[in-house]
């Protein structure tokens, strides 16, 4: 005979305090305002700062949901990191389940456009053809402006042909 045993469930304030230190053991600082949480990220512009929130969609329903916003290129870089936490998660489940969207957000705060430039990542930016008619790509970099500001460089490489050119942006081969 198999049984199910289930956490019982607990207030909210103690389960977004749970969360909360949870989400700090990942790097994250606790928050008390709206967002339960803030992370700041270095990138090309400058610090930039992620929030965490806990929403709750009334008692008829069986889950928490744990979002973020980090505003970048003009939207919400976070928008499709999300984890639903159970009401009734056990300490083990909430663990993972936290750690997860923390890592999940951190994963895709650092391929943000800003982010990836402070890293020294080169971005293809669209595929051109050369001055002298060759297949080429254009290539943003961080690069340093006056007083050793950092500044976004364009670079246009070309190519010897188009397979070159593939093998550049380092797509599957056939």
């Amino acid at each position: 005979m198999n049984h199910v045993i289930e956490s019982p469930v607990i207030d909210k304030e103690t389960y977004k305090a749970k969360v909360r230190l949870l989400l700090q053991w990942s790097g994250w600082s606790p928050c008390d305002l709206t967002a339960i949480a803030i992370r700041t990220f270095p990138t090309v512009v400058g610090p930039k700062s992620a929030l965490v929130y806990l929403q709750d969609y009334g008692k008829a329903t069986q889950n928490y949901l744990l979002t973020g916003d980090y505003p970048s290129e003009g939207r919400n870089a976070l928008e499709s990191c999300f984890v639903m936490l159970p009401k009734n998660a056990s300490e083990k489940e909430l663990s993972r389940l936290t750690k997860q969207f923390a890592a999940d957000a951190a994963r895709v705060i650092a391929g943000t456009y800003a982010a990836s430039l402070l890293n020294g990542r080169l971005k293809p930016r669209a595929l051109l053809v050369g001055p002298n008619g060759s297949p080429a790509i254009e290539w943003w970099r961080l690069g340093v402006a006056s007083c050793n500001e950092p500044s976004v460089v364009t670079v246009v490489t070309e190519y010897r042909d188009e397979a070159d050119r593939v093998l550049a942006l380092g797509l599957p081969q056939d």
